[in-house]
């Protein structure tokens, strides 16, 4: 996790979620608790995590951003997880549940920086659930050469997605998208790029 104040006021607290259990978890939310130098919570919200259902082994960010300024330097920020663990046949035996799929291939990525604010992300994905998906996004996770954490985005729409219309991905099919990093958290520069997909296989 990482937490930064950037040049335009807003606090960012951007983090990655390691599932290293044994079970799956379903709707992760995410609770901050932003502390003061002695220890006192000035702010608290909840979030949620980029991956719905997040499986054992995989990993999935989160983040928020802190517009209202706090009324004293922050200390601390304290971040606690609460999800339903779920076994694979409790999931196997639901159709909506058992319908969340991560299998997507990066076809390339491409960092640069950008324009307006910090840095953009480009690239492609294709589809290798075997099935068709729908409501699907992307999540970006960006590293400097040590491995600091400096940013992460969620929910990304992917390029086809159509406004009215939705989207839906053929098995095989690729989409290009972009991420935008208004801020990034100081640290060296950015040196890798780790993309996730979550979607809903169709029948």
């Amino acid at each position: 996790m990482t937490s930064y104040l950037s040049a335009d006021g807003v606090f960012h607290v951007d983090g990655v979620i390691v599932n290293d259990g044994a079970y799956p978890f379903w709707q992760l939310e995410v609770k901050y608790d932003v502390l003061d130098q002695q220890g006192v919570v000035m702010d608290t919200v909840t979030g949620h995590a980029g991956y719905a259902m997040l499986l054992p082994g995989e990993i999935t960010p989160f983040s928020t951003d802190f517009v209202d300024p706090f009324p004293r330097e922050v200390g601390d920020v304290q971040v606690r997880l609460e999800g339903e663990a779920m076994s694979a046949a409790e999931i196997e035996q639901n159709s909506y549940l058992s319908s969340y799929t991560h299998a997507c291939e990066v076809i390339s990525v491409e960092g640069r920086p950008a324009t307006v604010g910090d840095y953009d992300v480009v690239g492609e994905v294709r589809n290798t659930s075997g099935q068709s998906v729908t409501d699907f996004d992307i999540d970006l996770i960006v590293y400097d050469t040590a491995d600091n954490l400096l940013g992460v985005l969620t929910f990304i729409i992917p390029d086809k997605y159509v406004i009215g219309e939705g989207l839906v991905l053929a098995s095989g099919e690729s989409t290009t998208f972009k991420g935008w990093f208004s801020n990034l958290a100081v640290g060296g520069e950015p040196a890798r790029i780790v993309v996730g997909c979550e979607g809903l296989k169709t029948q």
